[in-house]
């Protein structure tokens, strides 16, 4: 059996959520601490870091952007 829906405009969610969108405090500090700094901070799939290293070098040198590119994996 299906619960009722609540009143449009009712909010009952828990402000003090475990899980929310809004930035914590500590955030900013895990972000960086799991961002590898350079294509060398990888493990593995050489041949791919070495492809992307070049199209990232290569669009510096030109100062254009790098183009779209999907990493899948």
């Amino acid at each position: 059996m299906r619960r009722p829906m609540s009143p449009a405009g009712s909010n009952n969610l828990n402000e003090n959520r475990l899980v929310s969108g809004s930035n914590q405090e500590d955030d900013h500090s895990l972000d960086n601490s799991l961002r590898p700094r350079s294509l060398d901070s990888y493990v593995g799939q050489d041949s791919i870091k070495r492809n992307l290293g070049i199209a990232i070098t290569a669009a510096k040198q030109r100062g254009e952007p790098l183009d779209h590119i999907l990493l899948y994996g």
